[in-house]
Parts: C-alpha cells; structure tokens; sequence
C-alpha cells in the first residue's frame, strides 16, 4: 500500500483543547469565558457554550461587566451521574447547535464525582482491582476521542489539589 504526501499544507479545522487548572478561587471559570468570548467573535453562531457541574455557580459571571459585552453565554446545568457520555452528549448538543467555543467546569467531575470514571470502577463487582478499572478506562477513553473529535473549541476547567509535602 502507497501512502499519500500532501504536499503544500495549510492550516484547517483545527480545534483547541485547552485546560485550565487550579484550586478553588483561582480564575479558572472567568479565564475560560474570557478565553471564550474572544474566540466565539464570529465563528459559527458566535455564542459560548457553558456545560456547568456546580449547580450553577457560572451564573455568578453573568454580571461581570466583560462577560455582558461580549454577549455573556448560554448554559447546560449538568447533574449526576457525571458519566463520561453525559459529558459527550452535551458537547454534541452545544456543538450540534453551532457553538464555536464551549467551557466545562468542573470536567474534574467525569474523572472523580457520582457516576464518574472512579465511582464506576468502584462499584464494578469484579474481584481483581485491574478488572474493577476495564469498562471504566474504556468509557472514559471513548469520552477523550469523542472530545478530539468535537467540531468546536473545548475549554476545561480542572480542579487542582495543592501538593502538601510534610516537612
């Protein structure tokens, strides 16, 4: 089999994945919307998806005055279980209507909150503790490719832990 070259490339459809990391009271979500605005501005509907896990808490930006003139953003409020494909499903909603640019925060929670990858893998019945992670490991791989795959911009917020180390 001849592979082809393609010769003469340039830059199409590409998307950013970017993540944004911190405690608590950090930035993040603001970061990301401001991220996000700049990037919608024109492009595709021109609006900002956001998919919130904190019962809500992105409303608190709503008012901030950069947020509001720049056309502020629209907004899924995602409950448990925070399976790996409720995450994809409102990605594809969002992407599906036309957003350029969708924010998630905390996507820490497909990883380690009700219904994500570590509870999944904690109730599996299995005996062996690598047999627990199988089904898990999968769903969560499923839910990176599906991301890389998304026709829009993805910014995630992660939430970080500080590093004690005793002294």
């Amino acid at each position: 089999m001849t592979m082809e070259i393609q010769t003469n490339v340039t830059r199409q459809g590409t998307k950013l994945v970017l993540g944004f990391v911190g405690e608590s009271g950090q930035g993040k979500t603001l970061s990301a919307i401001y991220v996000a605005l700049g990037m919608a501005k024109g492009v595709g509907n021109g609006r900002v998806g956001f998919v919130d896990t904190e019962n809500g808490r992105s409303r608190l930006y709503a008012d901030d005055d950069v947020v509001k003139a720049n056309g502020g953003f629209d907004l899924i409020e995602l409950r448990p279980p925070y399976s790996p494909e409720r995450f994809l499903e409102a990605i594809t909603t969002f992407a599906d209507a036309g957003y350029p640019v969708i924010v998630i925060d905390s996507i820490s929670h497909e990883w380690n909150n009700v219904g994500g990858v570590v509870e999944m893998a904690e109730n599996d019945p299995s005996k062996n503790d690598l047999a627990k992670w199988n089904k898990p490991k999968k769903r969560h791989t499923r839910f990176v490719q599906g991301s890389l795959r998304a026709k829009c911009h993805l910014l995630f917020c992660y939430r970080g832990k500080d590093k004690k180390v005793p002294a």
